[in-house]
């Protein structure tokens, strides 16, 4: 291939009356040479280092487990413009959906231990799940983030963070549908990957569909480099800048002179959390992108782009508010992290190529 590529390079670029430098070995004009290995070095920097992007094949496993889900329809009318706009979900049915290969995520209960609208209702014989959080919002997006970023330890002291985020002072400027957003955030918990599609009203289709828990898919990865071995965890697209360039989490908990700013969530020396406001947490939030800011390299840009995670600039159609997959460190872990895993990688991969994994969650 490489020798056709010369040839019609040589052809395309020949001048009558041009000076030709012939190569010793090959022939060719020298110069015609030099042209044509920059070209494929250029080539090469996008070529895929992935099994999965390089053979264009998908990893499988006779033994696989599967389990019927159903789209959590509620949970979307509640982040609609309106609150309850059927339409909105009948309009934009494919932005709602839970297609194949994407990660569900089981949302049947909010972070927040009390004053659960959803939890209470237990009439569905299916899990409730969602792979697009479209309408979720910014300020619910930064509050999770915070809260996935904190030393404090998650599930002893939920309570007591939602008691302050549920106080008066916390709202500030926020509006009442964001704040609501906040207060009845979905507990993510990893349910699966997709193997067909669901939709989120009955209208526009089926709602329930087949989510493999358990067995080797090959699937995207996200922003970070993964090597074979490595546990797989997930995170939601606002907190890609909350991690280092490795996927590390930071390792500053309180303030430094290099970094004023620290988690106005973390668990005091003397065991307490001071009360907290969403302008503090926005800041923190904000402090941290950029810091870390998105490593993002023309390559990962190709491959996200060739992957089919985004769809041209069409912002309208475009699904990027899904769940991403990172390799977990146990350096400077939170709980929210711990309790994310749910896979190991089974071949390494770049960002955004795709890259093969066994969930294996009954042995995590």
């Amino acid at each position: 291939m490489y020798t056709m590529v010369c040839v019609v390079w040589c052809v395309g670029y020949s001048r009558p009356g041009a000076p030709c430098t012939l190569h010793a070995s090959t022939g060719i004009h020298a110069g015609y040479i030099k042209r044509v290995r920059g070209a494929l070095f250029q080539v090469s920097a996008y070529m895929a280092t992935s099994l999965a992007n390089t053979t264009s094949t998908r990893a499988d496993s006779a033994s696989r487990h599967m389990l019927q889900c159903r789209v959590h329809r509620d949970r979307l009318l509640s982040w609609t413009d309106r609150g309850c706009d059927n339409s909105e979900l009948q309009r934009n049915k494919h932005k709602y959906s839970l297609t194949k290969d994407e990660l569900a995520l089981e949302v049947s209960t909010s972070m927040c231990p009390y004053a659960d609208q959803y939890s209470r209702r237990r009439s569905q014989p299916y899990p409730m799940v969602l792979s697009s959080f479209h309408g979720l919002g910014d300020s619910a997006n930064i509050v999770y983030a915070c809260l996935m970023d904190t030393n404090t330890a998650f599930h002893s002291h939920r309570q007591e963070l939602f008691e302050i985020i549920f106080g008066k002072e916390f709202k500030g400027d926020l509006t009442e549908p964001d704040y609501s957003k906040i207060k009845t955030m979905p507990h993510f918990r990893t349910m699966g990957y997709s193997v067909g599609t669901a939709y989120a009203h009955e209208n526009s289709g089926d709602t329930i569909a087949s989510v493999m828990i358990g067995g080797i898919v090959t699937v995207l990865n996200g922003a970070f480099n993964m090597q074979t071995g490595d546990p797989v965890m997930f995170y939601l697209p606002r907190e890609e800048t909350m991690f280092e360039e490795d996927g590390v989490r930071p390792t500053e908990m309180y303030p430094t002179e290099a970094d004023p700013m620290s988690n106005p969530m973390r668990l005091q020396e003397d065991g307490t959390i001071k009360k907290f406001t969403y302008r503090q947490v926005k800041d923190f939030v904000d402090h941290r992108c950029s810091v870390h800011k998105s490593s993002r390299t023309s390559k990962a840009q190709f491959m996200k782009n060739l992957n089919g995670f985004e769809l041209g600039g069409n912002a309208n159609a475009a699904k990027s508010e899904v769940a991403r997959i990172k390799p977990f460190y146990y350096k400077n872990a939170s709980d929210g992290d711990y309790e994310r895993v749910f896979a190991r990688v089974i071949s390494p991969a770049e960002p955004y190529e795709m890259v093969d994994i066994m969930m294996s969650r009954q042995s995590l």
